[in-house]
C-alpha cells in the first residue's frame, strides 16, 4: 500500500475548515443584517409585532426575498412613482343634460378636496371651453356608456398615465349596466355551484335578444315558475304570467317575442316593511380589477314599492336609509336579522364583482393595443367606477340583484325633493338630509382614491409576517421554479394601493379582499375553470391577455391578500399578536344594530296609500325593475 501523502490530507482538511467557516459567517451575517418583522410603520396605526414571531420568522425564512432590502427600496420607489404631487387637477365632461345637472354638487365637493376644476363643455354657463386637457389628475365622464366619444373614447383608455384616474371601467355597461348583459352574466355564473342554490339576479331574459334562450329555459324539466313581462316603454303596465301562460300565447302566436322588454322570474316571498315590498340601493366603489378591490358604502337607499296592482313601482318620495331599514329590523326581528342579511349582501356581491371581472376582462382584452405601449395598460390599472346596485330581499334576508347602474345619480336630484318628512322624521337632524347622504359618498370617493398615506414600511413588514404561510416570491430579487407565486412590480404597486385605500374608507367597507377570504376561495376555483375550459370560447381574449403579461389575476393574488389582510386587520392587531393558522374572523361580527334600537314614532308609513301615484323618470339612474 502506498504511503498517504500528509501535505495532500492536509489541504483537504484546510479546504473543509475554510468551506464551514464561511458558511457559518454567511449565517451570521445574514442573521443579523437581515430585516426583521420589526415594528409596522406608525404612519397607518398599526402596531408592532411580537419578538417570538419574529425569531420565529428568522430561523424559518431567512433567505425569503421578503426579508430583502432591496424589496424595501423597490416597494418605496413604486410608492412615489404611484402618489400625485402638487394641486391635482379634475375634468368635467360628458353629454351636456348630464353635465349641466350635476356641475354644482361635484364642483363644490371636489373644491373642497383641493382639486381645481375645468369643465370640457362651452354650453355650460360661465364656463369657458378649455383646451381639451391631457394633464388631468381625475376625469369624471357623465355619459350612459363607457368608451362614449362625448366623454372618454375606447382609445383614450390605452394612453391613461400612472397617476390619472377615470370614472369608468371599461365593459361594465355590457357585462352588468344594460339589462340584457346583466341577464346574460348571471346566466353564465348560475352554472357554478357556488351560487346555483343562491341565484345571484332572478332569471331573467332580455327579449327579443334572448327570447330563445327563455324558450330553452322555461320548456326545461322541472321548471315551474311565474314572470314579470316588462315592456321597456315608459308607462307600459307590466304583466304577471305562469310559464303555461307564455306558452300559451307563444302557440296562439300573441306573444311579443320581437318587442323590446324584459322578462323577469317573479320573486315569490318578499321581504315586506310596513305592509309595502321594498328594494335597497347600495353604493358599490370598484377601484381596481385583476386583482379585485371593492367597497360598499355604509349608506343606501330603502325605496317603497306599490304591489301588483300598481306594476311594483317605486313610491314617489317614499324612502328610507338603509341603515334606518336595519333598525326596524333589529327591533322587529333582532339583531341576529341584520347580519344575516348584511353577511348575504357581502357574499352576494363578491360573487357577482368576481364573476362579471372575468367578462369585463374580456372586453379589456379585446382594445387593440397601442403602438409601444405594454399588453398591461390595455387593463386600465387606474380606472375606478362608482357602482349604484339595486337589490330585493326575501323573508329570510337572501338578496337578489335587480339590476346595476353605472352612473348613479347622487349629483343629479336621485332623490326626490318632496320625500323630507314623512320616512325621516322631524328629528333626523342635519346628518340624515338628501345632501348630507349625497355630499359624504363622493368626499368619501375622493380621499380613499386619492390619499397620499406613505404605507410601503408597512405593506413590507407585513409580507414577512405573511411569508411563514406563502411560498412566494419577487420577480426580480428571488424568483425560484419552486415557488408558487412570484410578485411584480404591478402585484407591488397594487398591494400599496390596497394597503393605502383601506387607511382612507371613510364610510366604506371593504367587500374584497377580505380577512374572511377563505370563504370565497371554491367559487375563485370555479371561475377559473370556467375561464380556462371555455367551451363557449368566450374567454379567449382575456386567458391570452393573462398569458402575454406578467400581472396576476385575481385568483393568482387572492391567498396573499387574504393572509395580508388578516394581518393588518385591526380586530387581530389589536388582540395583539398575529399567528400564522389563527382562524379568520366572523363576517358578521362587522356590524353592530343592537336588537333595542327603536326608529322614531314618526317613521310612520301607515299613510301611504297603495293607489296609482305619478312616476317620475330620471334618466341618470337605473331603470325602474322589480
Amino acid at each position: 500500500m502506498p504511503p498517504r501523502c500528509p501535505l495532500q490530507l492536509s489541504s483537504i482538511r484546510d479546504l473543509l475548515a475554510v468551506i464551514t467557516s464561511f458558511s457559518l459567517l454567511s449565517l451570521y451575517v445574514t442573521y443579523h443584517l437581515g430585516f426583521s418583522a420589526g415594528r409596522l410603520h406608525a404612519s397607518d396605526g398599526s402596531s408592532s409585532v411580537s419578538r417570538q414571531e419574529s425569531l420565529t420568522y428568522r430561523d424559518s425564512h431567512a433567505d425569503s426575498a421578503f426579508r430583502s432590502p432591496q424589496l424595501l427600496d423597490l416597494l418605496f420607489k413604486l410608492e412615489q412613482r404611484h402618489t400625485w404631487v402638487g394641486q391635482p387637477l379634475a375634468v368635467i365632461r360628458g353629454r351636456r343634460p348630464l353635465v349641466q345637472r350635476a356641475l354644482g354638487f361635484y364642483t363644490q365637493v371636489l373644491r373642497n378636496h383641493g382639486f381645481s376644476v375645468r369643465v370640457e363643455d362651452a354650453a355650460v354657463p360661465n364656463i369657458s371651453r378649455s383646451e381639451h386637457l391631457t394633464n388631468w389628475t381625475l376625469l369624471l365622464c357623465f355619459a350612459f356608456s363607457d368608451g362614449d366619444p362625448e366623454c372618454f373614447s375606447r382609445e383614450e383608455f390605452r394612453t391613461m398615465g400612472p397617476l390619472q384616474r377615470v370614472n369608468r371601467i371599461l365593459g361594465v355597461k355590457s357585462v352588468l349596466w344594460r339589462r340584457p348583459g346583466l341577464c346574460r352574466t348571471a346566466s353564465h355564473l348560475s352554472a357554478l355551484t357556488a351560487v346555483a342554490s343562491r341565484p345571484i339576479t332572478p332569471a331573467c331574459f332580455a327579449l327579443p335578444e334572448q327570447y330563445e334562450e327563455f324558450l330553452n329555459i322555461a320548456d326545461g324539466p322541472g321548471f315551474n315558475s311565474s314572470w314579470l313581462l316588462k315592456p321597456s316603454l315608459p308607462g307600459a303596465r307590466f304583466e304577471h304570467l305562469s310559464t303555461m301562460e307564455i306558452f300559451s300565447r307563444v302557440r296562439l302566436k300573441e306573444f311579443p317575442e320581437s318587442q323590446e322588454s324584459l322578462l323577469q322570474q317573479f320573486l315569490p316571498n318578499q321581504l315586506h316593511v310596513l305592509g309595502f315590498p321594498v328594494s335597497v340601493q347600495l353604493f358599490v366603489l370598484v377601484t381596481s380589477i385583476a386583482p379585485l378591490r371593492a367597497y360598499l358604502y355604509g349608506e343606501g337607499i330603502v325605496s317603497f314599492r306599490h304591489g301588483e296592482e300598481n306594476n311594483y313601482r317605486k313610491i314617489p318620495g317614499k324612502w328610507w336609509l338603509a341603515s334606518q331599514l336595519w333598525q326596524h329590523v333589529a327591533a322587529t326581528q333582532g339583531g341576529s336579522a341584520v347580519k344575516m342579511a348584511l353577511d348575504n349582501t357581502d357574499m352576494l356581491l363578491v360573487q357577482l364583482l368576481l364573476g362579471a371581472e372575468a367578462f369585463l376582462l374580456v372586453q379589456i382584452a379585446s382594445l387593440p393595443a397601442a403602438a409601444g405601449s405594454r399588453p398591461s395598460q390595455n387593463r386600465c390599472e387606474h380606472c375606478f367606477q362608482l357602482l349604484a346596485v339595486e337589490l330585493m330581499y326575501n323573508s329570510s334576508y337572501y338578496p337578489v340583484v335587480l339590476g346595476v347602474s353605472g352612473q348613479p345619480s347622487i349629483g343629479m336630484d336621485s332623490f326626490n325633493n318632496t320625500a323630507q318628512s314623512v320616512f325621516l322624521g322631524a328629528g333626523s337632524g342635519s346628518s340624515r338630509t338628501q345632501d348630507h347622504v349625497r355630499q359624504a359618498l363622493f368626499s368619501d370617493v375622493l380621499r380613499l382614491l386619492f390619499s397620499t398615506d406613505s404605507v410601503h414600511r408597512s405593506v413590507f413588514d407585513s409580507l414577512q409576517m405573511a411569508a411563514g404561510s406563502l411560498n412566494t416570491g419577487v420577480t426580480g430579487l428571488q424568483c425560484l421554479i419552486s415557488h408558487d407565486l412570484c410578485l411584480t412590480e404591478d402585484d407591488l404597486a397594487s398591494l400599496l394601493a390596497s394597503r393605502r385605500e383601506m387607511l382612507n374608507t371613510g364610510n366604506f367597507r371593504r367587500l374584497y379582499p377580505t380577512a374572511s377570504g377563505s370563504r370565497y376561495s371554491g367559487y375563485l376555483q370555479e371561475l377559473q375553470s370556467l375561464m380556462l375550459q371555455d367551451t363557449d370560447n368566450i374567454f379567449q381574449p382575456a386567458n391570452s391577455l393573462f398569458r402575454e403579461t406578467l400581472r396576476h389575476s385575481t385568483s393568482d393574488l387572492h391567498a396573499i391578500q387574504t393572509r395580508l389582510e388578516q394581518i393588518l386587520d385591526p380586530r387581530q392587531l389589536a388582540s395583539g399578536d398575529t399567528v400564522e393558522g389563527e382562524p379568520e374572523l366572523e363576517v358578521q361580527d362587522e356590524y353592530s344594530y343592537p336588537s333595542e334600537t327603536r326608529l322614531p314614532s314618526s317613521l310612520n308609513l301607515q299613510s301611504v296609500q297603495p293607489h296609482s301615484l305619478p312616476t317620475e323618470r330620471d334618466n341618470c339612474s337605473q331603470d325602474e325593475a322589480l
